[in-house]
């Protein structure tokens, strides 16, 4: 564990997130200092880098289930902290800071595979890849990583993560919230006004831009719907939304928590199978999957935040969907809609935000994982430490 520092005294880390969409990299440093309710942060800079795309092809295979050896896996491994740790150092380098300000990267890694107990039938199962030995060693800086490892040995679903870190970061003593992540997984952190950890709740909703990027990959070639336009142009039908929401994985309560085995390429490849019968054109079919993640939010949200909701805030890569989000705000009435920006956190910093305070929690010995949200037997502390503070 670290030496405290001066009581009070602001330290910086660097948040690393690369999430299920496989859109690339988002970093930011930000300065933390306290702890529980006298917690306080300001973010400083923030960096994004794109997968170089045979790379990010890669990744997609290994996460589909596609047949990958140990080779294969153990370079991705490799590649992926090299690419992490690039990253990295060209934030330090925009943010004009020498490493030896940073008292540690918080690196979520990419996960591959990921299997809740329930869906296993036994213990979970998770495994995020890139190499903190070779981010520490690029960079000279601290990694905590394998963050969700110590959950899931504990019996906890491994996700979501972050919840414990947006109750420091946004918990409000007037106002009841949501943080809804639109990433390619969606999942939501529900605080209420002047909440204590204990009445936070959180966990995966469904689909984000997972089904909406895997049409518009399948049709069209392109990463995601840019600004919505396809999903503002297409027709919502009922009878694929209505198929849709009978996925199993919506009667489920939480804890719950899912990824591309479920709503990767085989959801989509019959959700376009299933349109094409019913006389959908492509348009038609992005529009009904971005209702699927609107209407799968707001079934949740009434279903399992029995407390209220003032303001939901989404961040994400979808927050930058206005077609979506027009369709949780008339799914959610009357609670407001808006993004994280409002709460000075624009929208693509928030996760890896979290996973530097995620760091912060575990270099002072502090669990951060919340055991009633991801139904592990106790909190724990979370992550690995890898390398040692520079002099």
């Amino acid at each position: 564990m670290r030496s405290r520092a001066r009581s009070g005294a602001w330290e910086r880390f660097v948040g690393v997130m690369s999430g299920t969409s496989l859109d690339g990299i988002d970093a930011v440093v930000i300065a933390l200092r306290g702890e529980a309710r006298t917690f306080g942060w300001k973010l400083e800079e923030h960096h994004a880098a794109a997968f170089p795309e045979p790379l990010a092809r890669r990744l997609r295979a290994a996460a589909e289930g596609e047949p990958v050896g140990a080779a294969e896996i153990a370079r991705l491994h490799y590649a992926l902290g090299e690419t992490y740790a690039a990253c990295v150092l060209e934030l330090l380098g925009q943010a004009r800071l020498d490493p030896v300000e940073v008292a540690a990267i918080g690196l979520s890694g990419q996960t591959v595979f990921h299997q809740s107990a329930r869906e296993s039938g036994a213990g979970g199962i998770t495994l995020q890849l890139g190499s903190a030995a070779v981010v520490a060693e690029r960079t000279g800086i601290r990694v905590v990583s394998d963050l969700r490892a110590a959950d899931v040995a504990a019996g906890g679903e491994g996700a979501p993560l972050v919840p414990y870190a947006d109750w420091l970061l946004f918990r409000d003593a007037k106002e009841s919230r949501v943080i809804l992540n639109l990433g390619g997984i969606a999942n939501l952190t529900a605080i209420p006004a002047d909440a204590a950890t204990e009445d936070v709740i959180a966990f995966d909703t469904g689909p984000g831009n997972m089904v909406m990027d895997g049409i518009v990959r399948e049709l069209s070639g392109e990463s995601h719907d840019e600004g919505g336009v396809r999903a503002a142009r297409g027709r919502v039908d009922d009878g694929l939304l209505k198929q849709g929401l009978a996925d199993p994985f919506f009667a489920l309560e939480p804890p719950r928590s899912t990824g591309r085995e479920r709503f990767g390429r085989a959801f989509v490849e019959r959700w376009i199978a299933d349109g094409r019968s019913r006389g959908l054109g492509d348009d038609d079919l992005v529009a009904t999957a971005a209702a699927l993640t609107a209407q799968s939010v707001a079934d949740a949200v009434r279903r399992f935040v029995p407390s209220g909701v003032d303001a939901l805030y989404a961040a994400g890569g979808g927050a930058k969907n206005p077609t979506l989000l027009e369709q949780l705000a008339e799914r959610l009435k009357p609670v407001a809609v808006d993004t994280t920006a409002a709460l000075r956190m624009p929208v693509d910093c928030r996760e890896a935000a979290a996973f530097a305070v995620l760091a912060h929690e575990t270099l002072a010995g502090r669990p951060s994982n919340l055991a009633r949200v991801t139904g592990a037997a106790r909190p724990v502390a979370l992550g690995s430490i890898t390398g040692e503070p520079r002099r």
